[in-house]
């Protein structure tokens, strides 16, 4: 049971408490009734303040809202008379105060009902991996396979992360599971939301990761033809679907396919962002990080065309425009690309009014965790996707 200390007044809250002061503002109308029953309830990260109202019959004056109290100085008024309130991702481990007390029609206020009280929390969240069959050895292609194969050794082997079944996504507990990764690398798979697995798109399963991201801080790393789902789960506008997308067979080549960080002319130069710690670049007038080499592979790209989705003149800053209207970050593009016509890698950020978690997609076809023959490059993949699972975890 937690800790709880209600306080009718500054007085009586200070004997309850000790030596530890809560300062709470005056309100000095004893006269008026206060709420009463004050307590809290938690639910993961989630604090939720509730009360009842006391019967105000007879007085000269009716209750026409709430004041909640954070810390004695942190004041958020409610014009409506409910009987709770919800804090998100609330502060952990540390003494929090709150008061509340009922807003009058002639501007008085009620003294305060207080709670001081600690959240007790132990992350126990941990990333886990989407399998998109009820096996390893039954997931579609090579390259999802090799995805799922890598995060089992370096996560679920070791207990620092869990698989998650297709249902599993219908109902996510942010207390278990810190962030979720979804990877589809599909020959022939068409174009659009449509063309996924349908179980990722369901009416239940997208409300489920929308929660997941919005609501509970959630984080999720989208890869490959996965990208497309950012704009299912929510977290940006149908517009910005990615609109460059291949599907095909593969082939052999004799270059070297990598990405760059160092781009528009090193404008956007985010080599020193955490994803890409550790990585080995090619000493070339770019600094690109090679992913791939002429090893047979797949023309696999998912990612976004500027110049068609801001419609910029001539001029216009494309990463200015999109990162502005999608609160993001563009990470990286194609290794060839020197402009601001494409992205590739790109982080949408957290916020506190829409959304609490952060989503990364990696649409670069470059970026291959189930091919074999690269033995060259492999490090690189495998160091860039540890490096964004750890900065979502």
């Amino acid at each position: 049971m937690k800790r709880i200390f209600y306080i009718m007044t500054l007085f009586a809250g200070l004997l309850l408490v000790g030596c530890t002061r809560v300062e709470l503002p005056e309100a000095a109308n004893s006269d008026l009734p206060t709420v009463q029953n004050l307590q809290y309830s938690v639910a993961g990260r989630d604090l939720t303040l509730s009360w009842e109202l006391p019967d105000a019959s007879g007085l000269s004056t009716k209750m026409v809202g709430i004041e909640v109290i954070k810390n004695s100085s942190e004041i958020t008024s409610i014009d409506t008379l409910c009987t709770s309130y919800l804090i998100k991702r609330a502060p952990v481990n540390t003494q929090l105060s709150y008061a509340v007390r009922i807003k009058y029609a002639d501007g008085r206020v009620s003294n305060n009902q207080a709670l001081l009280f600690t959240i007790d929390y132990e992350e126990k969240a941990r990333p886990a991996f989407v399998l998109l069959a009820d096996d390893i050895d039954d997931l579609e292609s090579d390259e999802e396979k090799g995805a799922a194969l890598w995060f089992k050794e370096n996560y679920v082997d070791t207990g620092d992360g869990n698989f998650m079944k297709l249902e599993d996504l219908k109902n996510i507990n942010s207390g278990e599971v810190s962030m979720i990764w979804i990877h589809v690398d599909r020959v022939g798979i068409a174009q659009g939301i449509e063309g996924l697995p349908e179980e990722l798109t369901s009416a239940a399963v997208k409300t489920s990761v929308r929660n997941f991201i919005d609501n509970a801080g959630g984080n999720v790393y989208l890869s490959k033809h996965a990208t497309q789902l950012v704009v299912a789960y929510g977290r940006v506008k149908d517009k910005f679907l990615p609109n460059i997308f291949n599907s095909g067979d593969g082939s052999d080549g004799s270059d070297v396919w990598s990405i760059n960080a160092n781009m528009v002319g090193g404008t956007y130069d985010m080599r020193s962002h955490a994803i890409f710690a550790g990585m080995t670049q090619n000493a070339d007038a770019n600094t690109t990080y090679p992913l791939v080499g002429p090893v047979y592979r797949y023309d696999h790209n998912c990612l976004w065309d500027l110049n068609a989705i801001t419609f910029s003149k001539s001029g216009d800053d494309n990463f200015d425009k999109f990162q502005k209207e999608t609160n993001s970050e563009i990470l990286a593009t194609w290794g060839q690309v020197v402009d601001d016509a494409v992205a590739g890698l790109i982080l949408f950020k957290a916020d506190e009014d829409d959304h609490l978690g952060t989503v990364i997609c990696n649409g670069l076809s470059a970026y291959c965790l189930g091919n074999e023959a690269n033995t060259e490059y492999q490090a690189n993949n495998e160091k860039l996707t540890q490096n964004i699972i750890e900065y979502l975890k």
